[in-house]
């Protein structure tokens, strides 16, 4: 009885992912490390855990092992009116995420305050992914006609939806608006006022009152972000090819600058010129 008590006790952990670089920002963990897991919980990181106390033992050699990777800026709303695969740039959340160390992904403004109820239906709590979202300030969400037109903005709608949705909707998204100034943005941040939750903005165009300067040092908070930061309007770069230091992504600035991905919103030639002038996004 006491050799199969001790053995059981042995084997503490149900698996054992051994050996290779963890990564664990929080707790400043960086390096080579085995990660033992017990009853669906990490119970233990440290180096060179005995493997009779698990039951089961992965070998992560060459591989990087880290908490979940956050991605800020997904789109998973799928609209129920885009039959055709080819008009719906959504992806699905579980097709696209865990695969790349992928748990929780914020779709960036797909649904607004009208659609998000059908958004929470049919994908948030069916995927397996933890999905949480920006809300579009216009009604309908991006990717919708409507999202297009100022007429369908406001903060007072979005704002009670977010109150409704605490731990589901962390944010509003400004994208591609319409409105001659600063319509669509204010009104994101009034609601974002009411319910201490940040801002994220696509700028979409400029004009002779909408500028990036503007934008970044006057209108967006610390913690704030804007996304599609290379997107190439003209103000980020003078004509030799640097940084603008006087306008534009200045160190001063106090939101997060957010790289896009879509090949025609990252011009390398402004990501370099940017990490170039220590502006990393």
């Amino acid at each position: 009885m006491l050799v199969l008590a001790q053995a059981l006790n042995a084997q503490s952990y149900d698996l054992l992912v051994k050996g290779r670089r963890v990564i664990d920002p929080k707790n400043g963990i960086d390096g080579r490390m085995d990660v033992a897991i017990g009853n669906g919980r990490i119970a233990r990181v440290a180096a060179n855990i005995p493997v009779d106390q698990v039951r089961r033992t992965i070998d992560a050699d060459g591989l990087i092992v880290t908490p979940g990777l956050i991605d800020i800026h997904f789109h998973v709303y799928q609209r129920p009116e885009n039959k055709a695969l080819e008009r719906d740039s959504s992806v699905q959340p579980d097709a696209h995420t865990f695969r790349s160390g992928v748990t929780t992904v914020v779709d960036a403004g797909t649904s607004g305050w009208k659609t998000i109820p059908d958004f929470k239906a049919r994908v948030i709590d069916k995927a397996q992914t933890r999905v949480l979202a920006m809300l579009n300030i216009s009604g309908a969400g991006d990717g919708h006609l409507q999202a297009r037109r100022s007429g369908g903005v406001g903060s007072c709608c979005p704002a009670k939806m977010a109150k409704a949705n605490p731990g589901v909707i962390v944010g509003f998204k400004s994208a591609h608006l319409g409105g001659p100034a600063w319509e669509s943005i204010d009104a994101a941040l009034k609601a974002s006022r009411e319910t201490s939750v940040p801002v994220m903005v696509d700028f979409g165009y400029l004009n002779q009152i909408r500028s990036l300067p503007t934008l970044l040092m006057d209108k967006l908070r610390a913690g704030d972000i804007y996304t599609h930061c290379f997107s190439g309007h003209g103000e980020e770069l003078l004509e030799n090819g640097r940084v603008n230091p006087n306008d534009v992504l200045r160190p001063q600035a106090r939101c997060h600058l957010r790289r896009g991905l879509r090949r025609w919103q990252l011009l390398l030639v402004r990501g370099r010129a940017c990490d170039a002038a220590g502006l990393p996004p």
